[in-house]
């Protein structure tokens, strides 16, 4: 969790991460939990965002992916 920092712009999961880890590795039953609370009220606000960047509605273009994925899958390419 603590590599989510810079990554994906999640500094708090990455704060939470380290406090749990702590709380671990010092052996702290009451402080893991805290951290777990807080963890999970954080995640619980987050709000997830996505723009389909193609023309499409996004449902049509991931109906599209799993229908590629699943004609792939069912018949390899051959590269060699």
């Amino acid at each position: 969790m603590e590599g989510n920092r810079k990554t994906y712009g999640f500094k708090e999961i990455s704060n939470l991460g380290s406090e749990i880890e702590k709380s671990v590795l010092d052996e702290k039953p009451d402080a893991i939990y805290q951290a777990l609370e807080k963890l999970l009220d954080y995640l619980n606000r987050i709000q997830i965002t996505y723009e389909c960047f193609l023309n499409v509605s996004c449902r049509e273009y991931l109906f599209f992916l799993l229908k590629i994925d699943k004609l792939l899958s069912s018949h390899p390419p051959k590269f060699f």
